[in-house]
């Protein structure tokens, strides 16, 4: 097992290597498409989620010449194969800059909808008395656990605008994940979450600090896609895990996504599909570059750099209460708000530091 997680380490990093010594690919498909959440001032490929597809997918080949696996890794095959609407949609975004986010979310909710029915999980309990109400009916739990699926994949591109940031809050998610099986006694999928955060890790030391290569709309659909399963297949086999543990491994994401879309709905009056640039970690390297005063394209990729520890620590605010208090759900429910008191303090702060037009 330890010498699987190495290779898989290995195996990622060498895909991102070979994207990035490839000119041809460097050239042609580069992140050259301008918007408002852009904050990088050079262009490398988008194509780190391939680097992480190919590296998952090798991972399970190599799985089946270990002995004595018996099959411990075909959640892996099954996983890629089935995420490949939601994978080949992002990724086409990622080589044209073409692909409307509506057709993205259609092909990552038809991923969500094929992996429930496969892997036959479902969300039947979310901490809240009215929701469990609903779900109760199989058809709603259904629409409902694919618009969370959907959801959180998403989620992970709309964080992911800085050098490391998705691709560290997915490794932090699916390590708290690791715990949470290991608590179930669950350890064949202790061994996906590890091989997942090998894969992840391996393009986030070639992504972070200089974002030599970026995750791409593919690599950030595919974590928040893997993330997503496996926190649903979680609470799904183990009814002992409390739907608060779930919610506070990945609520930064999701705060981030629900208050962007509460955002842009009161306040700008805007299509809320439609990026901008007023997301937390935005206004963070806003503020960062206000006090740096950057002179040069290097002062701003350091600048980029410094953004992401802000984010990863604000996730480790949600994480650290969910594994220490993993039996105790009311605690858990405290925590989740005290989390969102803090992003929305921390938030209008930063606010208060340097005003968009839209507050002035």
């Amino acid at each position: 097992m330890p010498i699987l997680i190495i290779i898989t380490f290995l195996l990622s990093l060498i895909f991102c290597l070979i994207i990035i010594r490839s000119q041809y690919l460097n050239y042609f498909f580069s992140d050259s498409a301008p918007g408002p959440q852009k904050n990088h001032t050079h262009s490398p490929s988008r194509l780190g989620g391939v680097a992480l597809f190919l590296s998952l997918a090798s991972t399970y080949l190599l799985s089946l010449f270990i002995p004595n696996q018996d099959g411990q890794y075909s959640f892996i095959f099954y996983f890629l194969l089935l995420s490949i609407p939601c994978f080949m949609a992002a990724l086409h975004d990622d080589l044209f800059k073409d692909t409307k986010v509506s057709v993205r979310l259609f092909c990552t909710a038809m991923s969500a909808f094929i992996m429930c029915n496969y892997f036959d999980i479902l969300i039947i309990d979310t901490g809240f008395n009215i929701i469990n109400g609903l779900i109760e009916n199989k058809y709603f739990a259904i629409i409902f656990t694919i618009f969370a699926i959907t959801g959180l994949a998403n989620a992970y591109n709309i964080i992911d605008g800085f050098n490391g940031l998705s691709s560290m809050v997915g490794i932090l998610s699916l390590s708290s994940l690791a715990y949470g099986y290991f608590i179930c006694n669950d350890i064949t999928f202790v061994k996906i979450c590890l091989v997942s955060i090998a894969s992840i890790f391996g393009f986030f030391v070639i992504n972070y600090p200089k974002g030599k290569l970026f995750l791409g709309d593919c690599g950030a659909y595919l974590i928040g896609l893997l993330v997503a399963i496996l926190s649903v297949n979680l609470a799904h086999t183990h009814p002992i895990i409390s739907p608060f543990f779930i919610i506070l491994i990945n609520i930064y994401p999701v705060t981030e996504t629900l208050f962007s879309i509460i955002r842009r709905l009161i306040f700008t009056k805007a299509n809320p599909t439609i990026a901008d640039s007023n997301h937390l970690h935005t206004l963070i390297f806003k503020h960062i570059i206000k006090m740096k005063n950057p002179n040069s394209s290097a002062d701003l990729i350091s600048m980029n750099a410094k953004t992401s520890p802000f984010l990863w620590c604000l996730s480790i605010v949600g994480m650290i209460p969910a594994i220490l208090l993993i039996n105790n759900p009311i605690q858990m429910k405290v925590a989740a708000l005290l989390f969102i008191l803090i992003y929305l303090s921390t938030y209008y702060w930063i606010l208060g530091k340097d005003l968009p037009n839209w507050l002035k």
